[in-house]
């Protein structure tokens, strides 16, 4: 069957909310690319990037049933989940890095600290 390109978000949602896999296929095909290209803005490594995406897709899936539809922006609300967890990743990388790899030093004049090579 497939589901039209022309689909609203309402339409989708409630196709979602149904456990439709073509509304799944569809939302993937549709969405995936842009929030990994969002990603890899903040994000410069590949692996990472691509454990976000995994990551927020399982979230999205998970969280489908608090969606109300008829007020949802579904990229919207797509994307500040994939932000949440990018963000929530990148520091559990940054504290990991910190304990192994840096050294921070404070901020100078210009308000700003390096972070530095052991």
């Amino acid at each position: 069957m497939g589901i039209s390109k022309d689909i609203t978000d309402y339409e989708l949602i409630i196709l979602l909310q149904q456990t439709d896999m073509d509304a799944y296929e569809f939302v993937y095909d549709r969405y995936a690319a842009m929030l990994y290209g969002l990603i890899l803005k903040s994000i410069k490594e590949q692996w990472l990037a691509e454990l976000i995406l995994k990551k927020s897709f399982l979230e999205i899936w998970k969280s489908l049933a608090t969606v109300k539809p008829a007020t949802c922006k579904l990229f919207i609300w797509m994307h500040n989940i994939t932000r949440n967890i990018a963000m929530e990743e990148l520091g559990k990388t940054l504290q990991r890095d910190k304990q192994e790899n840096y050294r921070f030093q404070p901020a100078n004049a210009s308000g700003f600290g390096r972070i530095m090579l052991s």
